[in-house]
Parts: structure tokens; sequence; C-alpha cells
């Protein structure tokens, strides 16, 4: 069961509510949330906005995919040698890494 809430009063200048209004909304957030994250966190690390929460997801589904990919990849690998039958061809092996690859990259451009 949730805690019980508890309220807190401050006082601010007409600049600082604007300000941070303006933080909570670009970020998704209430005003509520935002102060809750801001005032909780032990380092200075802003929340993701709403817009690099659905980077992080779709790149999270990509990476999914290319996982996906390189995992029947590895099954045909092992089903063709326990049938003795042909493996993937360099190609498609290729294709799957430069897949993953290419997500990654992106990944690493975000952060």
């Amino acid at each position: 069961m949730p805690s019980k809430l508890e309220r807190i009063g401050i006082y601010l200048s007409r600049d600082e509510k604007k300000a941070i209004k303006k933080n909570a909304k670009k970020y998704g957030l209430t005003v509520s949330k935002f102060l809750t994250f801001a005032g909780s966190r032990d380092r200075n690390e802003p929340p993701t906005t709403a817009e690099e929460r659905k980077i992080i997801f779709d790149l999270n589904y990509q990476i999914e995919k290319a996982g996906n990919n390189l995992n029947q990849v590895a099954k045909a690998v092992n089903v063709s040698r326990i049938a003795d039958t042909q493996p993937p061809t360099q190609q498609r092996i290729e294709e799957a890494v430069t897949a993953l690859t290419a997500v990654l990259k992106k990944l690493d451009s975000l952060f």
C-alpha cells in the first residue's frame, strides 16, 4: 500500500514559478511530479523528456528485433548442424549484424 502523501508549501517568485512550470511541461510532468523528481535526486540529472522516452522505446524495440534476427541465425546454424543441412549464408549473417550495429550506433549517439 502506498504511503500517505504529505503536502509542502513553498514560496517562489513569479519568475521561479514560471520556470518550474515551463520545465515540468518540457519533461511531460506535472509540477508536483517535477519538483518531487528534482528534489529527491542525488544527482543533477534532469528527467527524460517525453520525446527522449519515445526514442528510447523505439530503440529498445529495434534492439529486440535485431536480437530476434540474430537468434534466428543462431538457431538456423544449430539446426543445420543437427540436420546436416546448409547454415545461413554469410550475407544473412552480415545483414543481421549490420542491423544490430546500426541500432547500437543510434543508441550510442543519444548518450
